[in-house]
């Protein structure tokens, strides 16, 4: 069919499309029932691959590949509507790797690209694919592990004594190793235009932080560029010990990386390859504060930073071109522990304290617009994604809320503090690690329970077959209010009773 009639108007099959191509599912769906040339056009695979991308989801399918594309994005929304469900339900199968004394306690943890690295008191490192479900051994450290981070398909680690070691997530070969003469504590790992990059900070609890960049030269990964960094002198900085350090992209071609790093009483924004004068700004400079914590969002360059300003407790948005104070929110009654921006919404920001309360703000008003109360110790570790927010704290507990409700929907709990917590879509990554380890002479725990833990939650498994063994006052449904007139006091409203 060439023509497709638009009432009293012969429209092409090309320009129909065009048209159609502004539509939602719902009104393509409409469109599909008024008659069979609008059926044929409304169903047309290039629309559905459209509304497909326009979703968000990512399939590796082409077109030719799949014959009705709106049975794929028909069965991708049925998916989601069920891992949602799962979410609010806690229907999901829970992977725990907790290790044995032989191998040591857990030391360090990070996830990145559905890979988690978790490196372990005596130098083993397990790398786990939660694509494939399957673990490997990555190179082991030298010494106790400090800190971890992945970045697409190259890995790194780093110890107490000061060593580096790079490796590569396909066949775990050791690509550049480097030493530093003091114990590296914090680390962040970037990739830009083919490049990587890493910067690790190393120095005492008390001492002068020096800070080091690694990046890799043309397209090797197995010849890196080491360098220095020139710091701010100690004068400048009151006490300039490095709390964190973390890896900005940049549009410009002679400086593809920016380094963002946070003292006691500062946060700096610093070019690396550039002149140190011209390429060094303190964010905030004009009004300075006591720093506790930062994020960065790259959607919307901004970063967020945690800290005591004039006696109050607030988060204060920084523009990383300008390196002006765009927000200050306030709310907390605590020092602030941990910060999280919403990946699809730029605008949405959320914050934990030591006051066990969890604020968001949506940049609309200076005070939160939602509060959730009901963490048992400081909140540490924080993750929000779209309508929902997992929260970790000091003593172990991870509990998951619902923003639409503002309630908890569950929560989970271990005998050592949350030090990783990390949504993606279908799965929830938590890591305990214990804040103290007596180890023995070898380096491994002196009882199991020492060990700490990782614990991966998969809320897209089909736990249909189970589901159906288990009494109905054993689930929760939200599609019939049958127990809403009981009066029970529920937790949730829309139970199940017979």
């Amino acid at each position: 069919m060439n023509t497709v009639p638009f009432f009293e108007v012969q429209l092409p099959r090309e320009l129909a499309l065009l048209i159609f191509n502004y539509l939602s599912v719902v009104d393509l769906c409409h469109c599909a029932q008024v008659s069979r040339s609008w059926a044929a056009l409304a169903e047309d695979n290039l629309l559905w691959i459209a509304v497909c991308r326009r979703m968000g989801y990512s399939t590796e399918l082409v077109k030719d590949q799949v014959i009705h594309w709106k049975t794929v994005v028909k069965e991708l929304i049925l998916h989601r509507k069920q891992v949602q469900q799962n979410w609010m339900e806690r229907v999901c199968t829970v992977t725990v790797h907790k290790p044995t004394s032989s191998i040591g306690s857990l030391c360090t943890a990070t996830y990145h690209n559905r890979e988690v690295l978790a490196c372990y008191s005596t130098g083993v490192c397990h790398l786990w694919s939660l694509s494939t479900k399957e673990s490997v051994l990555a190179p082991p450290t030298r010494a106790t592990p400090t800190c971890s981070a992945l970045c697409n398909s190259m890995g790194c680690h780093c110890d107490a004594n000061g060593n580096c070691t790079l490796f590569s997530l396909e066949d775990s070969k050791v690509n550049y190793t480097c030493k530093v003469n003091e114990r590296i504590h914090s680390l962040d790992m970037a990739t830009n235009g083919g490049h990587y990059a890493v910067a690790f900070a190393s120095g005492g609890n008390d001492s002068f932080s020096s800070l080091t960049l690694l990046i890799n030269k043309d397209s090797s990964l197995s010849d890196w560029y080491k360098s220095a960094v020139q710091l701010p002198s100690s004068a400048q900085l009151n006490n300039f010990h490095i709390n964190k350090v973390s890896l900005v992209l940049s549009d410009k071609e002679n400086s593809p990386f920016l380094l963002l790093y946070s003292t006691h009483s500062h946060l700096v924004l610093q070019s690396p390859l550039e002149s140190f004068i011209t390429a060094t700004h303190f964010l905030g400079e004009d009004s300075p504060c006591f720093v506790n914590c930062f994020t960065y969002s790259h959607q919307s360059s901004t970063v967020a930073c945690g800290s005591i300003h004039y006696g109050y407790h607030e988060v204060r948005l920084f523009d990383i071109i300008s390196g002006v104070n765009k927000e200050s929110y306030r709310g907390h009654s605590g020092r602030i522990c941990s910060l999280s921006f919403d990946r699809g919404q730029n605008n949405r920001l959320i914050s934990g304290g030591e006051d066990k309360k969890l604020n968001l703000y949506d940049g609309s008003s200076n005070y939160p617009v939602t509060s959730l109360f009901g963490m048992s110790s400081p909140v540490v570790c924080l993750q929000l994604e779209d309508w929902k927010v997992v929260s970790g704290s000091r003593d172990g507990t991870v509990a998951v809320w619902d923003l639409r409700i503002g309630q908890e929907l569950w929560r989970g709990h271990d005998r050592h503090s949350v030090s990783l917590c990390e949504v993606d879509n279908e799965y929830l990554i938590v890591a305990h690690i214990p804040s103290v380890q007596p180890l023995n002479t070898n380096g491994s725990p002196q009882h199991s329970r020492q060990c700490g833990a990782v614990r991966m939650y998969d809320f897209s498994a089909d736990l249909s077959d189970y589901a159906k063994k288990l009494p109905s006052i054993c689930s929760s449904s939200y599609d019939e209010p049958s127990a809403s007139f009981y009066n029970l006091n529920l937790l949730y409203p829309y139970d199940i009773i017979q």
